[in-house]
């Protein structure tokens, strides 16, 4: 009983730590306008994984880099920004 009870409280306070968000992705070349990413953001590890996609090419998880009024989400072996979030840091 403990166990759990600790493994909820981590997994709460995981929870405190990420963010959730939806990307509608209009892109560019218009070749999918439907595109999107559902990507978890851990402001404590500074990782996104990614839980869902279409219509884009995006890795599993990468780094995040917040700078000051945005956040920078990276491929997890380049620090070359894949997209960034403005108003997100």
């Amino acid at each position: 009983m403990t166990i759990m009870t600790d493994h909820k409280a981590s997994h709460e306070q995981q929870l405190e730590n990420s963010m959730r968000i939806t990307l509608h992705l209009d892109t560019f070349d218009r070749i999918d306008p439907n595109a999107y990413a559902i990507l978890w953001l851990d402001n404590e590890t500074y990782r996104w994984s990614r839980e869902g996609h279409a219509g884009l090419q995006l890795p599993e998880w990468g780094m995040l880099r917040v700078e000051t009024r945005s956040a920078l989400v990276c491929d997890q072996h380049d620090a070359r920004p894949l997209f960034i979030l403005e108003g997100l840091a």
